[in-house]
């Protein structure tokens, strides 16, 4: 799938977002990642299109992260997932609003929920060990608001490996179990917890609509 702003010049090369691909080759070298902002916004708005009022749609940091582009996803209106206080850190140095910062992962430490929490980012809970930490990262008499990473039980028509809402996926907790209802029920008599929403990934390269339907 070819860039919006892609052509093919009057030389024969190239043209992303009217530059020459050859030249940005010649200067820059190859292996060479190119980012047209046309069709990132126009992806942006086509993704808060379709969700609607159904949910909010996130930006991956671990997919590409600078300043500027950033600061560009902001512009769009979406959110941002980010997994790694230093992702965090990065996303904190480009302005991005705080409410819109989704702090994930299974593996989170205790520094990472602390500053997640400092941030005011959203932080999505994935095992129940998370509870015992964020009691001990939020101040008594606070609130932050939380998400659960719920497994659905979806299998998609991915590879095993990219695929990560299955029933026995290690990400999450499990509806089909009965995990994602104890979980739930732990956030709602949590003092300190305030539960926003929840949370889903079922795989990558998913190019069929049937899993999420």
């Amino acid at each position: 799938m070819y860039p919006v702003t892609y052509r093919v010049n009057a030389a024969g090369h190239m043209e992303v977002g009217g530059c020459d691909l050859v030249e940005l080759a010649h200067q820059h070298g190859t292996p060479l990642y190119v980012y047209d902002e046309a069709t990132v916004r126009q992806r942006a708005a086509e993704y808060i299109a379709a969700m609607g009022s159904a949910g909010q749609v996130l930006y991956s940091a671990k997919a590409f992260a600078s300043p500027q582009f950033l600061r560009l996803v902001a512009e769009e209106g979406l959110g941002l997932d980010v997994v790694s206080a230093g992702e965090l850190d990065l996303a904190l140095r480009s302005e991005f609003p705080r409410d819109r910062i989704h702090f994930l992962g299974n593996n989170k430490s205790r520094q990472d929920l602390d500053a997640a929490y400092r941030a005011g980012a959203t932080i999505v809970i994935d095992g129940t060990h998370e509870f015992a930490l964020l009691s001990d990262v939020v101040p008594d008499g606070k609130r932050t608001p939380v998400m659960l990473r719920i497994s659905p039980g979806v299998k998609p028509d991915t590879h095993d490996h990219i695929s990560t809402g299955q029933l026995d996926s290690k990400f999450g907790f499990s509806i089909e179990s009965g995990a994602a209802r104890k979980a739930v029920e732990l956030v709602l008599g949590h003092a300190r917890l305030e539960l926003v929403g929840l949370h889903s990934h079922i795989g990558s390269q998913i190019f069929a609509l049937g899993a999420y339907e």
